[in-house]
C-alpha cells in the first residue's frame, strides 16, 4: 500500500470550526524528499485568505524528520511543542515515508 497524502487541521478559527492552519504531507517530485505544504488561514479586511508555505523534506533523514515535526506542532498548536508532543507528529512523517 502506498499513501499519496495526510492532511491534518490545526486549532479552528471563529464558529464555524475551520481549521486556521492545515498541513498536507505529500511525496514531491523527487522520491527522496516529502512535501510538507502548511496553510495558514487568516482574515484581512474582512476577508479570509490562505498563506502556504512549502517544505522539503529528506524522508530518510531523523533529524530532518524531527525539524519537520516541530514546525508541524508549532504551525498547527500555536506553541512550542515537547518531545511528546513533537514526536506524534514525527510519527506521522515516519508512518508516511514507510508507507504503514
Amino acid at each position: 500500500m502506498n499513501l499519496a497524502e495526510i492532511k491534518l487541521d490545526g486549532k479552528t478559527l471563529g464558529h464555524d470550526k475551520t481549521p486556521s492552519r492545515t498541513a498536507k504531507v505529500t511525496w514531491s517530485d523527487d522520491p527522496a524528499y516529502l512535501e510538507v505544504t502548511i496553510t495558514w488561514r487568516d482574515k484581512r479586511e474582512g476577508t479570509y485568505c490562505n498563506t502556504d508555505r512549502k517544505h522539503l523534506v529528506l524522508a530518510d533523514d531523523s533529524d530532518d524528520l524531527w525539524s519537520a515535526a516541530d514546525c508541524l506542532h508549532h504551525a498547527l498548536e500555536g506553541t512550542e511543542g515537547t518531545r511528546p508532543e513533537i514526536r506524534k507528529y514525527y510519527k506521522i512523517l515516519a508512518m508516511f515515508h514507510k508507507g504503514l
